[in-house]
């Protein structure tokens, strides 16, 4: 199976600080990979790691088998940010605007003066849920809807691989789960490969097919169906129960 993502014996670190320490673990295609961890463990530095932000102070990453540095096809690759931030937030630009930006290619100053939404922007949209909200600006729309508009630009250019840093984060209950099928129907009907930062336990253990778990070291790689409540409570270094009823878990 082909890795699009590869963390070989990662260590990065700032200012005297390690955030990760000799993780190894890969994305193989077609997956939906999950990092779980508490706050501080490193999940988002491995994030950056993967799309070039950072550079390991000792180990190796790979993006579709190059070094993150001299990867250039990014339309592969489909990212969503934490949170919308608060400058685009307030940005007086619309749903569909924003989703636009995902067709960029390159500086062309006129771009402006023939700027109109094409297919692309239109079938984004649809998939994430979003069409009917593309006239409103983003500032009006719910975290929720925010977030989905973010997957609609990560997808106008049909990426392979969609990196997620806490997309739920804000979200209430019911968004949550609008968001969740949404990337199941994403990984198992288009076939695009998942790598997300999450703190749903739940979500995660139902919908990934593989987790890894930091805290700053790895604790637990392998199959969420694997992951018990013993790895749990030595990464949160609390004791942690899991209750889970479905086809894959059985009750437990």
């Amino acid at each position: 199976m082909e890795r699009l993502v590869e963390f070989q014996g990662c260590s990065f670190g700032y200012d005297g600080h390690v955030a990760v320490e000799d993780v190894t673990f890969s994305v193989e295609r077609g997956g939906f990979v999950a990092i779980l961890g508490p706050n501080g463990s490193g999940k988002s530095t491995l994030l950056r790691l993967a799309l070039g932000l950072e550079k390991p102070t000792r180990g190796q990453v790979r993006l579709f088998g190059k070094s993150p540095d001299k990867f250039r096809e990014w339309r592969r690759v489909g990212y969503v940010p934490q949170a919308v931030d608060e400058l685009r937030a307030r940005f007086p630009a619309t749903a569909e605007e924003i989703v636009s930006q995902g067709e960029y290619r390159g500086f062309d100053p006129t771009y402006v003066l023939r700027w109109r939404a094409g297919p692309a922007v239109a079938e984004a949209m649809k998939t994430a849920g979003v069409a009917d909200v593309r006239r409103k600006r983003i500032s009006k729309l719910s975290i929720g809807q925010q977030q989905r508009v973010l997957i609609a630009r990560s997808l106008v250019q049909s990426p392979e691989l969609l990196v997620l840093d806490e997309p739920v984060a804000g979200v209430d209950a019911g968004g949550q789960e609008h968001f969740f099928e949404l990337l199941r129907r994403l990984n198992r009907e288009r076939g695009i490969t998942i790598l997300m930062v999450s703190h749903d336990i739940g979500a995660v253990l139902r919908d990934a097919t593989a987790v890894a778990c930091i805290n700053r070291r790895m604790v637990f790689h392998g199959p969420s169906h694997e992951l018990s409540a013993r790895e749990l409570s030595l990464l949160y270094g609390i004791p942690v129960d899991i209750l889970i009823h479905d086809s894959m878990h059985g009750h437990r």
